[in-house]
């Protein structure tokens, strides 16, 4: 006797997956109506679809703050059928692929796993980011990715949870960050890695107009660090519809960073890098290790341009440790304006851990949190951007978890909530 099985949208979504984490988001970095327009928009994604959510606040007292937290989630292999259609049991909600991101997407995870895909060695894993911002009132000036292209409108009977009832029902649109094996040396791996992104970005055709940056442009950036760096991941904002290609660069010190910028043609003020650094590195740890963990710079058809990113990586353990190395970054933060007292509080407050049971799962996990870095994001003529990432995590329960446990503590086990609770939590 043969069992036929149906095929069908997720019973659970990220949201209901990171309700056990919500009561420990505070107001000072995530607002309650930015957590609530985060779990509106994370309802459209099957909780089977990731082990990993990151939060990305923004900090200091600028407008965003508090109330603009975007969300980026992480895809395996495995995980990347249900976007490609080729799950025996796990489907997209249809009215995902209305959008022609989410089709590009699907397009690229079905050549993804395709064995004859030429790229294919090349890729490990995807990150894939969305956009959450504020709702468009009559005091804000649409600017373009603020709040039309990450979230659209769709039909109002689809059944889904509305953001804002004026504006109908809406669903994140995926920015795609891919994440590349380990070892790739910029300078050394520069002709494949170049073609590679080449290859991705012609399968990622916006309406037949290429929004590859030409492979000579890539090269050069690539050829222009120094010879141990790694090119751990390439960006492609489809959601922003931005025709550079976003490439990260990892085993830079500051100095190097200065000197890489400097011959890739920056056009920002090389020499006041080091004062934009300055607070947020621990002079002590710096001798040891770099403090900047990777850094990005976007690379269009002229070169590199103007928006430059910097991730100053915070070390797992000890997290919680009153003068352990967060505690340490933060107080620099603070004392330079960068992060207020509330928000250090916060993200003080938020490493550590639960035995938990995802909805999705039949076992048990280890449900870590940790502050996983600050990001320094330099737009020449603008002011400098300051975020905090805060991951969330599910381990199998029996794999250690990379901390100690007076300092990140694993909490009683707990259960989700069903579905229809989830609303109770923001």
């Amino acid at each position: 006797m043969s069992v036929r099985i149906e095929r069908r949208d997720s019973q659970w979504s990220v949201t209901d997956a990171l309700q056990l984490s919500w009561p420990r988001v505070a107001d000072a970095l995530v607002s309650r109506e930015a957590r609530s327009r985060v779990a509106d928009a994370c309802r459209w994604l099957p909780a089977a679809l990731t082990t990993g959510v990151y939060l990305e606040c923004r900090l200091g007292r600028t407008a965003e703050a508090g109330r603009r937290a975007d969300v980026i989630i992480h895809v395996t292999p495995d995980d990347a059928e249900i976007i490609a259609g080729t799950n025996p049991v796990l489907a997209l909600p249809p009215a995902l692929l209305d959008h022609h991101a989410w089709r590009l997407l699907q397009r690229f995870c079905r050549a993804w796993r395709a064995p004859d895909t030429r790229w294919r060695p090349l890729v490990e894993h995807l990150w894939l980011e969305f956009d959450i911002a504020p709702p468009i009132t009559a005091a804000t000036e649409p600017t373009v990715g603020h709040a039309i292209a990450p979230l659209i409108n769709v039909a109002a009977d689809t059944g889904a949870h509305s953001m804002r009832e004026s504006f109908g029902i809406r669903h994140p649109v995926p920015s795609l960050f891919v994440g590349l094996r380990p070892g790739l040396r910029a300078r050394a791996d520069a002709r494949p890695l170049a073609r590679c992104i080449r290859e991705i970005r012609t399968l990622l055709l916006n309406d037949g107009a290429s929004m590859a940056a030409p492979e000579p442009a890539l090269q050069a950036a690539l050829q222009a660090a120094p010879p141990e760096a790694e090119v751990p991941y390439a960006g492609f904002m489809l959601a922003r519809q931005e025709t550079a290609c976003r490439l990260y660069l990892m085993h830079l010190r500051p100095d190097a960073w200065e000197v890489y910028l400097q011959l890739a043609g920056w056009p920002g003020a090389v020499g006041e890098l080091a004062d934009r650094f300055r607070p947020l590195i621990d002079p002590d740890d710096a001798r040891r290790v770099s403090p900047i963990g990777m850094g990005h710079v976007d690379v269009g058809p002229y070169g590199v341009g103007a928006r430059v990113g910097f991730e100053f990586t915070c070390v797992r353990r000890q997290q919680r440790h009153p003068d352990g190395p967060l505690a340490r970054l933060l107080r620099r933060a603070t004392e330079h304006a960068l992060c207020t007292p509330a928000q250090a509080r916060a993200l003080r407050a938020w490493p550590g851990g639960q035995r938990a049971q995802w909805p999705q799962q039949l076992w048990d996990s280890v449900v870590v949190r940790h502050v996983h870095c600050v990001k320094l994001v330099l737009d020449p003529g603008r002011r400098p951007e300051v975020k905090a990432y805060l991951l969330t995590r599910a381990l199998p329960a029996g794999q250690t978890v990379h901390s100690d446990r007076q300092l990140y503590p694993v909490e009683p086990c707990l259960r989700t909530a069903p579905p229809g609770r989830a609303a109770a939590l923001h």
